[in-house]
């Protein structure tokens, strides 16, 4: 990478730092000092998926150091970062997965932190949750429309799946009537809150 380029890492969610007047997310510190031991001063290489930059101009990729050391991969089998999944870029799904399994399992870093735990559909708030969220619950319809394909779990929340990415679930039914975890960041339409899952990693049988 040049000098002074912004790389944000595929495949993952890292806690936000202090930005201005917004707070650090739980972890976030913990994250930016374990990169900067790791990475500070240090050659690095980037792989790049499809997908070669975002809408902010930063690149998008894999991070590995002289020693082979998959950065983006270690960040999640720590904890310190939470899977997050496009799928434009498809790089490392499995290992990823994989490590954040071990790593929740262990409550390593975030998965001990009271704001990476679940919340019960009925617990949701009409004040939206901030950043990114855990939301448990039994799908008791799935809707369909020219694009998307919606799992509903009451008439305030739902979760979308666009159909153009259909491809990459098992088949959407398999979803009804049973409860599950869904995972990512909760936006709020028409006095309801929906959830967009991107991959199916993003949902899981609870």
């Amino acid at each position: 990478p040049q000098d002074g380029q912004k790389v944000r890492f595929l495949g993952i969610n890292t806690p936000e730092v202090q930005h201005r007047d917004k707070p650090a997310d739980a972890g976030g510190d913990e994250a930016k000092r374990w990169l900067q031991a790791k990475l500070l001063n240090k050659r690095v290489r980037l792989e790049l998926a499809n997908e070669k930059t975002d809408k902010y101009g930063r690149t998008l990729a894999h991070l590995f150091t002289e020693n082979k050391e998959h950065i983006n991969l270690q960040l999640v089998t720590a904890g310190l970062a939470a899977v997050n999944i496009y799928p434009e870029n498809l790089l490392y799904v499995s290992e990823l997965v994989e490590a954040e399994e071990r790593a929740e399992k262990a409550h390593l870093g975030i998965w001990q932190q009271p704001q990476y735990q679940p919340q019960s559909v009925n617990s949701l708030s009409e004040s939206k949750p901030i950043g990114w969220t855990r939301v448990v619950g039994r799908v008791v319809a799935i809707k369909t429309t020219n694009k998307s394909i919606y799992l509903e779990f009451s008439d305030h929340f739902q979760a979308r799946i666009e159909k153009q990415w259909l491809t990459l679930f098992p088949d959407v039914n398999d979803y009804n009537g049973k409860t599950i975890e869904v995972r990512g960041w909760i936006n709020k339409s028409n006095d309801r809150l929906s959830m967009l899952i991107r991959h199916p990693s993003a949902i899981k049988f609870r």
